[in-house]
């Protein structure tokens, strides 16, 4: 019960070399996939699973959480990738 929807956890994956590997190419779609805010990979001896909060703040705009959150001045609520968004946006609407 510490963690109340997906986007509020973070899951650590360990695996083989091999499955290491493998889930490299595929890193940066992980988190999607999986439905979480973050994922990590390690090498290690065993196959291992661990979910745990995720870390930084919610985004207001999308509910991920990020060490993004609060780092930008025009957004201060908003993450890294809702900045970007949000700005495309912006330059849609002035067009």
């Amino acid at each position: 019960k510490q963690i109340g929807s997906s986007l509020e956890a973070k899951v650590v994956l360990t695996a083989d070399k091999d499955t290491t590997l493998f889930l490299s190419e595929y890193f940066s779609q992980l988190r999607y996939i999986f439905i979480v805010s973050q994922v990590e990979v390690h090498e290690g001896e065993a196959f291992g699973v661990q979910i745990s909060e995720a870390d930084g703040a919610k985004c207001e705009r999308c509910w991920n959480y990020s060490f993004g959150v609060g780092e930008f001045e025009k957004y201060p609520t908003v993450c890294e990738r809702c900045v970007d968004a949000l700005s495309e946006i912006e330059k849609a609407a002035i067009a």
